[in-house]
């Protein structure tokens, strides 16, 4: 009994150490692809060797209850792996493989380490903790701060505002303070002992939600501001808590976001929403003509011709529609085949052309790149999930923390649900799927009680 419990806590010890590493493995992946060029970075290569450790640790080590569910879904997802990879060869070739292995494995990270948490729970009861979360919360919010005072960051956009610190992909920075935001505030709430903790916190808080210059981590910042307004003046009407303290840091933190807001990278980006780009995107969106000696491309031109609604919905979600819908088009032309396992991430259009853009709304870009069958291994356990969820979620709880920690866990995994729904980067993105992973063993374990 205790040679398993020091093996374990050592598996243990390699999870928190690899969580708390996420941050460095984002900040060499960025240097090597921004001055190295390189497709397969350190760490891209430290993940896989992650997946790999899940997997031997389900196939050999695990033997706790649903041993056979564990093992089966995860030769079940290889298994899908295989035919999808050998039907995007015979359709394109053996050139096209090694983009499509490397995305494969970037799309079923989330599944995969869900497996592996998951296994690590209903065996040991393990869960990463909070505080490893709000430490890893706390880096990125630093390396954008401090990135950003000394005009060192690079920028989240190409056309616009914004600092993403030391990293690569803005989208993804703003993907991952979404999931942590909830976690890192509730923990940094309970820190009455650590006031320059809980200061610093908030004020990263409030920086990044503001500073990276997208709206998805504002919208996540203000939203768990606001659920925990509600719940604790919920709390303080049932007399469960004094409301003074709690009500005056969190109308601090709304104040500092506003502040930063009216001087931020958003406030300037907030454009996008300015009559004349509505005019010029929903009204009279510019005629696309082909360049001298291309041939016009016979698929469906959306931005021009499409009706109203759909420009609306594409001015909203930032032309995502626009660039996808060559691919909506080959994905309905394909073959049985490809239509149930995939057309990859490189594939023909009826242009004569290569799609090879990246679908920013994850459970569409699941639909194209991996098919009918890859939507649906995604589908059944987040359907199921939630099905359990539902059942549990409204239960009565026996204190308060375990309410607090209900919205804190239900806000991450919803908020980052909602963001692959309508601006991407969470599954196709190890860097932030492993936290809705997480995220969704820790309610799991808490609504399991």
């Amino acid at each position: 009994m205790k040679q398993r419990f020091a093996e374990t806590k050592w598996l243990d010890k390699l999870i928190t150490i690899f969580i708390v590493l996420q941050p460095v493995l984002d900040f060499l992946n960025s240097l090597a692809i921004r001055f190295l060029h390189m497709d397969l970075t350190v760490g891209m290569i430290v993940r896989i060797l992650f997946v790999g450790v899940a997997g031997g640790y389900l196939l050999f080590v695990y033997d706790g209850k649903g041993r056979k569910l564990f093992v089966g879904s995860f030769l079940g997802i290889c298994g899908y792996g295989a035919l999808f990879l050998a039907g995007t060869v015979a359709r394109d070739g053996f050139g096209v493989l090694f983009t499509n292995v490397k995305m494969f494995v970037k799309m079923y990270y989330f599944l995969f380490v869900l497996l592996f948490f998951m296994a690590r729970y209903v065996k040991d009861r393990y869960v990463v903790e909070d505080k490893t979360l709000s430490l890893v919360f706390f880096a990125y919010g630093a390396s954008i701060f401090l990135s950003a005072i000394t005009n060192t960051s690079f920028a989240t956009y190409d056309y616009g505002e914004g600092f993403c610190g030391w990293f690569y992909a803005g989208n993804e920075i703003g993907a991952i303070i979404c999931a942590l935001a909830p976690i890192a505030f509730l923990f940094a709430m309970r820190a009455r002992k650590h006031i320059v903790y809980k200061v610093l916190t908030f004020f990263l808080f409030a920086f990044a939600s503001v500073y990276i210059g997208t709206k998805v981590p504002f919208g996540a910042c203000l939203l768990t501001v606001v659920f925990f307004m509600v719940l604790y003046l919920v709390f303080a009407l049932r007399k469960k808590i004094k409301l003074a303290p709690l009500m005056q840091v969190l109308c601090v933190l709304l104040c500092m976001t506003v502040l930063l807001f009216a001087q931020s990278p958003l406030y300037k980006n907030t454009g996008f929403f300015t009559g004349e780009n509505y005019e010029n995107h929903v009204e009279n969106p510019p005629e696309e003509t082909p360049e001298p000696g291309e041939e016009e491309d016979p698929g469906l031109d959306f931005s021009s011709h499409g009706n109203k609604l759909f420009r609306i919905a594409n001015w909203l979600l930032s032309d995502r529609l626009v660039v996808a819908a060559p691919a909506f088009e080959a994905f309905g032309e394909a073959n049985v085949y490809n239509q149930l396992f995939g057309m990859g991430y490189a594939f023909g259009t009826s242009g004569g052309k290569t799609f090879q853009s990246l679908i920013e709304m994850d459970f569409f870009a699941l639909l194209i790149n991996q098919g009918i069958l890859g939507l649906l291994l995604y589908m059944i356990p987040l359907a199921l999930f939630a099905w359990f969820c539902i059942r549990n979620l409204f239960k009565r709880s026996a204190s308060v923390e375990e309410q607090e920690n209900k919205v804190a866990y239900t806000l991450s995994v919803l908020l980052l649900i909602g963001c692959a729904c309508l601006a991407g980067h969470v599954f196709t993105a190890p860097a932030v799927s492993i936290y809705l992973a997480i995220s969704m063993v820790k309610l799991y374990g808490l609504l399991a009680k």
